[in-house]
């Protein structure tokens, strides 16, 4: 496989993930300067992992992915 599949599997499958991850951080940014309790952060920052763990088992459909997991890590 090339680095352009490579280049093109990353922005099919991982990317919007990525933005997604991105844009939870910058909100959960926001809550924090807002002096909001913890407690929204955590939920907000738990979400992506919550619905692929779903996906894992069976609550929610979906396709499990061990590195859309690592993509929220990051």
């Amino acid at each position: 496989m090339n680095s352009s599949n490579y280049l093109s599997l990353f922005f099919k499958n991982y990317f919007s993930d990525l933005l997604w991850s991105i844009a939870i951080f910058q909100l959960s940014i926001v809550s924090f300067k807002l002096n909001l309790p913890s407690f929204y952060t955590v939920i907000l920052v738990s979400i992506p992992i919550l619905s692929e763990l779903g996906q894992y088992f069976n609550f929610i459909s979906g396709t499990f992915d061990l590195l859309d997991l690592l993509i929220y890590a990051i």
